[in-house]
C-alpha cells in the first residue's frame, strides 16, 4: 500500500504520513480531462518560446482559473439516500400499478 509524506505549514508546522489517495492511480474522468486541458495549454506555450518557468505557471493559472471539468458540489450523504429511497418507492408503485391493471 503506498504512502505519501504531507508537509503543513498553516495553521501550525506540522509533517505526516498518510494513505497515497486512489485517484493518483485511478483519476476521475474529470480529472482526466483536466490533465488533458493543461497539456494542450504546456503544449500551446511552448510555441511562444523560452519563457523563464514562473511566467509559464503564471500563464497557465490565468488560462487555467474559471475552468470547469466536473460537479462542484458533492451531494450530502442524505440527499443521495433520500434519492434511493425515492427510486425504491417508485419502482414498487409502478409494480402495483401494473398488477392492477
Amino acid at each position: 500500500m503506498p504512502y505519501q509524506i504531507v508537509y503543513r505549514k498553516k495553521p501550525r508546522e506540522t509533517t505526516y504520513i498518510r494513505k497515497l489517495p486512489e485517484t493518483v492511480e485511478k483519476p476521475t474522468k474529470f480529472q482526466i480531462l483536466e490533465r488533458i486541458h493543461f497539456g494542450q495549454l504546456s503544449s500551446m506555450l511552448k510555441e511562444f518560446g523560452k519563457l523563464h518557468p514562473i511566467e509559464r505557471a503564471t500563464i497557465l493559472g490565468e488560462l487555467m482559473k474559471g475552468k470547469y471539468f466536473g460537479r462542484t458540489v458533492k451531494p450530502k450523504k442524505w440527499q443521495i439516500e433520500y434519492k434511493k429511497e425515492l427510486e425504491k418507492i417508485i419502482k414498487e408503485a409502478e409494480k402495483l400499478l401494473a398488477k392492477k391493471i
